[in-house]
């Protein structure tokens, strides 16, 4: 979701195609699956349609082509801070709203647009 929200609002600065947004995880089993249920749930409140997301491994991607790379937990922060330019990590610490129910992810979605344009 913070990469849509991130995305939308780069599109509402007119930003979009000078900034690429990638959205990646680091457990390799879940490579593939599609976003949460509850996420899907709330596109009519949140307009953003996660159906056709589907999980992407960290591996994937040449992190060097990335400016910055954004953590959604401090533990992949530690992580990644050790293998990439730390510099270049940063940590935003949104609350994980999985199997916590709907009005998890509707607060986790109003934290994401409160903390998305600080890194516009």
């Amino acid at each position: 979701m913070f990469a849509a929200v991130l995305r939308r609002e780069l599109t509402n600065q007119d930003r979009r195609h000078s900034t690429i947004v990638a959205s990646a995880g680091m457990e390799k089993a879940a490579e593939g699956q599609p976003a949460a249920a509850d996420w899907t749930t709330l596109v009519d409140e949140t307009k953003v349609d996660l159906s056709v997301h589907r999980s992407r491994h960290i591996s994937n991607y040449d992190l060097g082509q990335f400016d910055k790379i954004i953590c959604l937990d401090a533990a992949v922060h530690a992580q990644l801070s050790k293998s990439a330019d730390s510099e270049r990590v940063v940590l935003c610490d949104i609350p994980n709203p999985w199997q916590q129910g709907t009005q998890a992810y509707r607060d986790c979605y109003k934290t994401i647009c409160k903390l998305v344009p600080q890194y516009c």
